[in-house]
């Protein structure tokens, strides 16, 4: 992707962490039907760490304050292996662990096959 661009590695680094930060705020006005309600944006995963996007969704969210789920108590950093677990527990308990309004599929299903040995 960088070989077929004129922009020096940096700039175009730095395009791609404003696109996400746009992205992210595009998609809470878009789907969030009560986004004007809201006034913080609780971030996890490993983006928390990234002084840029965390300052370019403040900016994209005016108004908001960008915080991390460690003001719940969540590690930010176990984002990942909790949303694992979650689906397990759901599978285990026969719970479907889809959104068919978010993702557009046509039914409710269980997520995931638990296999022996």
């Amino acid at each position: 992707m960088v070989e077929k661009h004129t922009l020096p590695p940096a700039d175009l680094l730095r395009s791609l962490v404003r696109f996400t930060a746009r992205s992210v705020a595009d998609s809470i006005r878009r789907f969030v039907n009560f986004h004007d309600m809201i006034e913080t944006l609780i971030a996890s995963g490993g983006g928390v760490h990234h002084p840029l996007l965390v300052a370019d969704l403040e900016a994209e969210l005016p108004g908001w304050e960008v915080t991390t789920s460690q003001v719940l108590g969540i590690d930010p950093d176990i984002k990942e292996a909790l949303l694992v677990a979650v689906l397990a527990v759901a599978c285990v308990q026969g719970i479907p662990g889809n959104m068919p309004g978010v993702t557009g599929a046509r039914r409710l299903v269980v997520l995931g096959q638990i296999t022996a040995g």
